[in-house]
């Protein structure tokens, strides 16, 4: 049986990730808040966060094999992804490697980030932020097309009654403790990148293909002109 975990709400945070890094908190620990100030993306780019209308949150993990760290951070997109469907959104699916879009729009992104201990990783801190509450007008200010739980039901949630729905699925996925087969098999079933035409922005210029796999490493596989490319890590267009 799974030992209680830690679950920490915060009225107010800089980031949820950079708490859980300054705390030190064990693995397994929860922090989530309504109210982040200084949250990021992928890639380094600022988190718009408007304030009480969107929930961020942040799972520390035990580093472990290095090649199931992937799917380490998968866990926080899988219950994402039940929860709005349980909600009525339509047209939910994954994104590779972590975004979670429904509509064709974005509506809640993961970043991992690793903690270092004499250059070996110790730890990885796993944030999600979902867009709850915000209205279209203020969604429009994301450079690209996104969209709220709001947006898509015409709902207002209550906050904290829908991070807990959240929490007690997450919690249960991660006590289920899943083999890294068994989690990628749900993650390919609820992806919407396999199958499709993509674009890579890849550092030497756009590679366009077609996504094939995603490995047990959490690599994208994508059948270029020129042969099949696996990619770590980097922005993707579904074309």
């Amino acid at each position: 049986m799974a030992e209680p975990r830690q679950i920490i709400y915060l009225d107010t945070v800089d980031s949820t990730n950079r708490y859980a890094r300054r705390e030190r908190l064990p693995a397994g620990t929860i922090v989530y808040t309504f109210r982040q100030r200084a949250g990021r993306g992928r890639l380094g780019r600022p988190w718009l966060d408007i304030e009480g209308k969107n929930l961020a949150l942040s799972v520390i993990f035990d580093a472990g094999a290095g090649e199931a760290s992937f799917w380490r951070i998968a866990l926080l997109s899988l219950p994402m992804a039940a929860l709005l469907k349980a909600l009525s959104i339509h047209q939910v699916w994954i994104k590779w490697p972590n975004d979670i879009l429904a509509g064709g729009k974005k509506i809640a992104g993961v970043l991992a980030e690793t903690v270092m201990e004499e250059n070996h990783m110790v730890k990885i801190i796993a944030g999600i932020g979902i867009n709850v509450n915000p209205t279209a007008a203020e969604l429009a200010l994301i450079p690209k097309p996104a969209t709220s739980l709001y947006c898509e039901t015409g709902r207002l949630q209550e906050m904290r009654h829908f991070a807990e729905g959240y929490i007690t699925l997450l919690a249960e996925l991660m006590d289920e403790e899943l083999p890294v087969p068994m989690i990628r098999q749900r993650w390919l079933t609820e992806s919407g990148t396999i199958g499709r035409s993509v674009e890579w922005a890849s550092p030497a210029g756009p590679v366009r293909g077609h996504a094939v796999d995603v490995d047990e490493k959490g690599l994208l596989h994508l059948e270029t002109a020129t042969g099949i490319i696996q990619i770590a890590a980097g922005d993707l267009d579904i074309k």
